[in-house]
């Protein structure tokens, strides 16, 4: 991690008691936990975007599929 910084999010209750509750079975502390996570929904965000993108780029290359043929595949 480079450079870390210090954010305040507000979170519910309950979720905050099944992220100690999560911490705790793994032996780590909240932060890590916390972390974790963001880094996951970060790399499944640009995972999204990036296929996104490459749709975009095959339909601009005239590489698409009438609605019909979809639905009869």
């Amino acid at each position: 991690m480079t450079n870390p910084r210090t954010i305040s999010v507000r979170i519910a209750g309950d979720r905050v008691e099944l992220l100690d509750e999560i911490a705790r079975n793994i032996g780590r502390d909240r932060s890590y936990v916390l972390n974790e996570a963001v880094d996951r929904y970060l790399n499944e965000y640009r995972q999204l975007a990036r296929m996104v993108e490459q749709g975009r780029k095959e339909i601009r290359a005239g590489r698409v599929y009438a609605h019909e043929d979809v639905e009869r595949a």
